[in-house]
């Protein structure tokens, strides 16, 4: 018998559009701009000790899903998603697109706002979660990455109950976790191996798969497999591939995962190529952030000649070493003309000590040294900023300690720099690493989901690696 999603609302359901469950609105209705009708309205009943199974009936008009779950579980509404998933082993992937989104995506608010004004903020935090309910309602029409798009799905709505829970409860949901991830890696490497899984839907299953493993490591190393997959599935399609709308948002949404991880792995990424740059923002022009990891997608190749400086003689490694100087400092000037256009596109300061506003009662108030920003987007890519200049002063406060740089280089580069010793390189790159983290609080506010959580931990991941 098929179950009825509670988390269509009932002009999706009608329309047979794939509906992400969101309230008072689902995406689908605002971007139609029509009144969304709502949802079925559904009660919990409690098990008596005759029976565990849970009991689902119709709910008086004044109870709500939500409200009713609230009163079983007093909580955040993610707790009560939660639990709603956790008491049916049938919910559909609808159920489960309604969870992540409820866990991932910050409340609408004031701090969520788009970096311009003239453009319409995205619905949704992040791109990938924007378009993955129309990906299962095209993956069910089409039969393509049906199975592994759920599994993979199932896995991340799993991660996020085990989350909420622990001992024998968090052991039980923890089987179902390992059960859907063992399924959804059997099928995405088997669409691997026939040459079918080169798709949009395989991309949001690998990208599902990697936010699992970022909530609940596998291994050290989990994570940073599937962003490989990603990135080589991704470069084997080619630029051309992510100029259409959907594409386009998986694009942007792994882009940062995959620049970061070939930054700590010290390798190549095809992403620093000039098409890979400008030909999947052809139609649609780049927002502020995806501008400003182009210019930071340079910096794994850097890394890179850097590390294997030793392999070369020293003639060759004193012209490479002062190539490379040369490279950090245009990379440099590069993100300081990103930090002023972005400030042209903000009214007022892009960030300030948090003493010079109203402190959250989510931040603590020992936390004098924080910083506030004027919106997510702008905090997010402010933490990019920081993690890429932390990268340049650094290596360039190495190269100038070494033998490798002659003295008229040397001192070129602290005139440009603005730095009068070169142990002020030093502590430029431990000054935009504090940045980011007196940022924490900001991003770790009730209201920013695991959004927050997840923004800022890829740039600090990457100072510390490098610091």
């Amino acid at each position: 018998m098929k179950i009825r999603s509670r988390a269509v609302c009932q002009s999706c359901r009608k329309r047979k559009y794939g509906c992400d469950g969101k309230r008072p609105a689902c995406t689908q209705c605002l971007k139609a701009k029509i009144t969304c009708p709502g949802y079925e309205d559904f009660t919990f009943v409690l098990p008596d000790s005759s029976n565990s199974r849970i009991v689902l009936s119709n709910a008086s008009p004044n109870h709500s899903l939500s409200q009713t779950a609230l009163m079983l579980q007093p909580g955040s509404s993610t707790k009560s998603l939660m639990l709603n998933f956790s008491t049916f082993w049938w919910s559909t992937d609808e159920d489960v697109v309604a969870l992540v989104n409820e866990y991932f995506t910050p409340d609408q608010g004031d701090f969520w706002q788009d970096l311009c004004p003239d453009k319409s903020s995205s619905t949704t935090c992040s791109p990938w979660l924007e378009v993955l309910p129309l990906l299962l309602d095209r993956s069910r029409r089409t039969s393509r990455s049906a199975p592994l798009l759920s599994e993979s799905l199932r896995t991340l709505g799993y991660s996020i109950v085990c989350k909420g829970y622990k001992g024998s409860t968090r052991s039980q949901w923890d089987i179902c976790r390992a059960q859907c991830y063992s399924k959804a890696a059997h099928f995405l490497n088997r669409e691997l191996t026939e040459g079918t899984g080169v798709c949009d839907e395989s991309a949001a299953a690998i990208m599902c798969l990697s936010m699992a493993e970022l909530l609940i490591p596998t291994s050290n190393e989990g994570w940073i497999a599937h962003i490989r997959g990603i990135g080589r599935m991704t470069e084997l399609c080619g630029p051309r591939s992510f100029t259409k709308p959907i594409s386009q948002q998986l694009f942007m949404a792994f882009r940062p995962l995959i620049i970061v991880e070939a930054c700590l792995s010290r390798q190549d990424t095809f992403l620093s190529s000039y098409e890979w740059q400008t030909i999947p923002f052809s139609l649609h022009e780049a927002p502020p952030l995806q501008m400003l990891l182009s210019h930071g997608s340079v910096l794994p190749s850097i890394l890179r000649k850097l590390q294997s400086l030793h392999l070369f003689s020293d003639e060759v490694k004193d012209s490479l070493a002062q190539n490379i100087l040369a490279d950090l400092l245009k990379t440099l000037q590069e993100l300081d003309a990103w930090e002023h256009s972005m400030q042209s596109a903000v009214q007022g300061p892009l960030f300030w000590p948090r003493t010079a506003c109203p402190a959250p009662q989510t931040v603590n108030d020992s936390l004098q040294l924080s910083l506030w920003f004027s919106s997510l987007p702008v905090a997010t890519s402010l933490s990019y900023l920081w993690a890429f200049r932390a990268v340049c002063f650094r290596q360039i406060g190495q190269l100038l300690s070494s033998d490798l740089v002659p003295a008229s280089c040397r001192d070129t580069a602290l005139a440009c720099l603005n730095l009068p010793a070169i142990e002020d390189c030093q502590k430029k790159a431990l000054a935009f690493h504090s940045m980011i983290c007196q940022s924490i609080p900001f991003f770790m506010q009730d209201e920013m989901k695991f959004y927050g959580v997840s923004s800022v931990t890829l740039p600090l991941m990457l100072t510390q690696t490098v610091l």
